[in-house]
């Protein structure tokens, strides 16, 4: 009786599996079929698609013949002779910034005096090949990546592919400025710059120059007490100017950059990029605008006062005749501080891209408010050059080289030697020079440039004794190179 009972629930067993098996495969048949009824609608469009596509291409080939055809009929009626090009060798419209910057580049060539200086080895080379390929850069993009690549404003290499060379770069600024550490870390490169020389760090996008451009700014605000307007010499592409401008613990009200034409046709696009109508364009009359660009030929109308004007590695690579005229001049402009970031003491036999002898040599009616020879920054990207930086205020010296340390047992070293130079700088008299070079002579294993310089100075002052000491020191001067940009690529 039990073992028919089994038997019973076995075969009901069966069945219900079997039942269930066939409803199974009955629901995949018909979700296979689905999906092929899909694959087959998908394929169908793709080819309506691909129609479309082909018909769009057929259009369009049949406009640019009508539109080349048009060209053609409207250069006949106007007795024009019109050569023939196919839409891909078309070139593209100019972007407006790029239109309005060259044309105050063409107004401000025609206004420079035949008495300037000559732009000396170093920058006509570069001025040259702006000259030559601006008519090719057409867009606000390709303008700042070419004055980013091709011109040595600031040197932007590659983001690194080691982090701790970002790291370290930070921890330098930090250290010398630990209340500006929000500051520092508010601050981000322009996100427009070429994108390898971009990378994240701490939360925004920054550079490897970056760091350079932000230390400037960071000195610039705790040593001349957080200046609210700023006159920059030789301002690059205006990316220094863009950070003062944006730093949030003490934003510039007023930023001019003094600068050639050329070199302001690549600032002008890049800081309207941000900035748009807060740049003005000085022709002989202020427009009145926070950021003004003022091209050389008419610095001598400016009249807008700056609590600061600085200069920061561009004067080391102008001749000595541009550094007379912006010393005569920063004498007349109405400014506290001078803030300079330049070369000094470097041996006359490697002078690499210095063009003059001496860059820091302002005159009695500055004072020395802060001097200190190399920065810790700078240090990380190469110690091949020696950096001065000094903060000097317009107003009478009252210090001599009586005061010079080596008279108290100091040895002479580069920082004595700065020291030095800075003290005879205030009180250039013919017997502190002749003490001057005969103690750097006799003391330093080496022969700065700015020796050279003093020497000339003696002998213009009829001191012929000095003579052979110039003749020898002319001999070692060397390294004179200058830098040719390569034309942009085209198409």
């Amino acid at each position: 009786m039990w073992a028919n009972r089994l038997k019973t629930w076995a075969v009901r067993l069966k069945l219900r599996r079997d039942e269930q098996i066939r409803a199974l495969t009955a629901a995949v048949t018909a979700t296979a079929q689905t999906v092929n009824d899909r694959d087959a609608h998908i394929r169908a469009l793709t080819a309506k698609l691909q129609e479309r596509d082909a018909e769009i291409v057929s259009i369009s080939k049949w406009a640019a013949e009508l539109a080349k055809q048009n060209s053609l009929l409207t250069a006949a009626i106007a007795g024009q002779s019109v050569q023939e090009t196919s839409s891909t060798t078309q070139e593209p419209a100019v972007d407006p910034l790029v239109a309005e910057a060259r044309r105050h580049l063409e107004k401000a060539l025609s206004h420079i005096s035949p008495s300037q200086p000559s732009y000396g080895s170093r920058w006509q080379p570069q001025i040259d090949a702006i000259r030559r390929d601006i008519p090719a850069l057409r867009d606000s993009m390709s303008c700042l990546h070419y004055a980013q690549k091709e011109i040595t404003f600031d040197g932007r290499p590659p983001f690194p592919s080691d982090i701790m060379q970002i790291q370290f770069r930070e921890w330098a600024v930090e250290n010398e400025f630990p209340n500006l550490i929000s500051t520092l870390r508010q601050m981000y490169d322009n996100p427009l710059s070429y994108s390898e020389s971009l990378g994240e760090f701490n939360g925004r996008t920054i550079s490897r120059i970056f760091y350079c451009h932000a230390r400037i700014v960071l000195a610039g605000i705790t040593y001349a007490n957080k200046p609210k307007r700023i006159l920059e010499i030789g301002g690059g592409y205006g990316e220094i100017a863009r950070l003062w401008l944006t730093n949030t613990i003490a934003p510039a009200e007023s930023y001019v950059i003094v600068d050639i034409p050329e070199s302001l046709f690549f600032a002008e696009i890049a800081l309207r990029c941000e900035f748009r109508d807060q740049v003005g364009y000085f022709e002989g009359h202020d427009p009145g605008t926070r950021i003004l660009l003022v091209p050389i030929p008419y610095l001598g109308d400016l009249t807008r006062p700056a609590d600061l004007v600085i200069n920061t590695g561009s004067m080391q690579e102008m001749t000595d005749e541009w550094i007379d005229f912006y010393i005569d001049w920063l004498n007349r402009y109405p400014t506290r501080y001078f803030y300079s970031l330049n070369y000094i003491a470097q041996p006359i036999g490697v002078m690499g891209e210095s063009r003059n002898l001496w860059s820091q040599r302002l005159g009695a009616n500055w004072s020395t408010r802060h001097l200190r020879l190399n920065i810790p920054l700078l240090d990380l990207e190469g110690p091949t050059r020696d950096f001065l930086e000094a903060l000097y205020e317009k107003t009478p010296a009252t210090r001599s080289l009586k005061e010079w340390s080596i008279d108290r047992g100091h040895m002479l070293s580069k920082p004595t030697y700065v020291e030095g130079l800075d003290l005879l700088r205030q009180d250039f008299t013919i017997e502190n020079a002749k003490t001057f070079v005969e103690i750097v002579m006799e003391r330093m294993p080496y022969h700065p440039k700015e020796l050279l310089y003093i020497v000339e100075w003696l002998v213009r002052q009829g001191q012929s004794q000095f003579e052979p000491l110039r003749s020898k020191l002319r001999e070692e001067l060397g390294g004179f190179l200058s830098h040719a940009p390569a034309a942009p690529k085209q198409g």
